[in-house]
């Protein structure tokens, strides 16, 4: 298996990023990232520290908003609004899981989506489906990364999509078919899955399922990229292909190390482009 390397993507758009993020700052500008937690989760709180990791790296600042009880939706778009009107703040997103009671639409609707730096306002959905500059989901983004960077070419490749949610699935398809690739996206409700995996160039699973990909799903010299992240029987992460049945592919993004690895740097590009959309605004 040749290894598609998330940290070495990560290190290069970091040090590409530091170098625009400098000249930003020579105009006296800034970079904040506002982030909206609604609950204590703790995978949120881990995802909160890696941004923050990554932010120290950068140089950008972030923000964070919190509540000393469960918010209503009401005072979630309350915060929103504030945000949106607030000039120093470039980006914003609100942290899931989502408190009970909440509609999750709303609420991604309520940004600005010249600072929907998580991609789930239905008009950046509606510009990338048109492969107009956008905001995109951060995690689909990241699968394009990396299959950029090594240099795969997509155009004509037959790419199958494991799953169809709207931070991966979804957008990453689009995505794909931006890229000229020939596209199939799978589901819990498709029929005969190993068939349509196994005959796929490139195959890219965020099923969300801890390691459900295994040899009867797979095909020869195919390039694998698994945006899975769970913990396995001994606490080790793993994704949502078989770690062991990478071995036979041509190129495969490993976990750890593979996408999760690029995503807040794609979070970052986002916010680069949303403080460009709001200066020539």
């Amino acid at each position: 298996m040749n290894k598609l390397d998330g940290k070495e993507v990560a290190q290069f758009l970091k040090e590409n990023n530091i170098e625009l993020i400098k000249k930003i700052k020579e105009k006296n500008e800034e970079i904040t990232l506002a982030i909206i937690l609604p609950t204590n989760d703790p995978s949120s709180l881990s995802y909160l520290k890696g941004r923050m990791k990554m932010a120290e790296n950068v140089g950008i600042n972030i923000k964070t908003i919190t509540f000393d009880n469960t918010p209503t939706q009401e005072e979630l778009l309350i915060e929103i609004d504030k945000l949106n009107k607030d000039s120093s703040i470039t980006g914003i997103m609100v942290d899931r899981p989502f408190p009970k009671g909440i509609d999750e639409k709303i609420i991604n609707n309520a940004i600005d989506h010249k600072k929907d730096v998580d991609g789930v306002n239905t008009l950046n959905a509606g510009l990338l489906a048109q492969g107009i500059p956008c905001m995109i989901p951060p995690t689909a983004y990241a699968c394009i990364a990396i299959l950029k960077y090594y240099k795969i070419d997509l155009t004509g490749k037959n790419v199958v999509v494991v799953g169809r949610s709207a931070s991966v699935g979804r957008p990453l398809a689009q995505l794909l078919i931006n890229e000229n690739a020939t596209v199939t996206v799978c589901h819990s409700k498709t029929k005969e899955l190993d068939k349509i995996t196994s005959n796929a160039e490139i195959l890219c699973v965020a099923i969300g399922r801890k390691e459900m990909i295994d040899e009867k799903y797979l095909g020869n010299s195919q390039i694998l990229v698994d945006v899975g992240i769970h913990y396995n029987e001994l606490g080790k992460l793993c994704g949502d292909i078989k770690e062991s049945c990478k071995e036979n592919a041509l190129f495969a993004t490993p976990v750890p190390g593979g996408i999760g690895s690029i995503t807040n740097y794609m979070l970052l590009e986002n916010l680069l482009l949303a403080h460009k959309l709001q200066k020539e605004n």
